[in-house]
């Protein structure tokens, strides 16, 4: 099973995550799958409103390449994703209505996600609802925020893809996740 938790930075999906992977939670992975956007600094990519072919392109391969190695194709595995391939893809298509970013790099990053869609058993949906926090890596731009949210839900709309929006506290989003996936919905 093949869970992904995505959506615009700054919602709380590191935070579901870390909690989703307790050992109280109450759930079992055969590994949890963090995001290549932080880590891609270190090399000297460039993340958020900055981010270029070189930086997206990094993004969708490493997207690939842990999918693959972590037994992401093996329906026996119980995956959760912290971000995946659509994150990339929409960050891409925001930056190519910026024209920041080639549409090409674009059409890559939407080609990669649609080859691997239909992989994820569930994609769960983080929108904004909490105040922006410094960390350091992440953007604090609320415009930036609200345009790939947008971004998010435009796709939505007209994709096969319908995802299931967590909202409320921290605990509320526990308790809509565990429900969906032990379906009590």
């Amino acid at each position: 099973m093949n869970i992904a938790i995505v959506g615009t930075h700054c919602t709380g999906k590191s935070t579901l995550i870390k909690s989703l992977s307790s050992p109280d939670s109450g759930l079992e992975w055969d590994k949890i799958i963090s995001s290549s956007t932080r880590g891609s600094i270190e090399f000297g990519l460039k993340i958020n409103e900055e981010g270029d072919s070189l930086s997206q392109l990094y993004m969708i391969s490493s997207d690939v390449k842990s999918f693959i190695e972590n037994g992401g194709l093996r329906s026996e595995k119980k995956l959760l994703f912290d971000r995946c391939f659509l994150d990339t893809f929409i960050y891409s298509l925001h930056m190519s209505l910026q024209k920041k970013l080639p549409w090409s790099t674009t059409h890559t990053c939407q080609q990669i996600w649609e080859t691997f869609s239909e992989k994820f058993d569930f994609i769960f949906w983080l929108r904004p609802e909490f105040e922006l926090v410094e960390d350091g890596t992440r953007s604090t731009n609320k415009d930036f925020q609200s345009k790939v949210d947008s971004l998010f839900q435009q796709y939505f709309q007209v994709s096969e893809v319908k995802p299931i929006q967590l909202s409320g506290s921290l605990e509320e989003r526990i308790k809509q996740f565990k429900q969906i996936i032990n379906g009590n919905n």
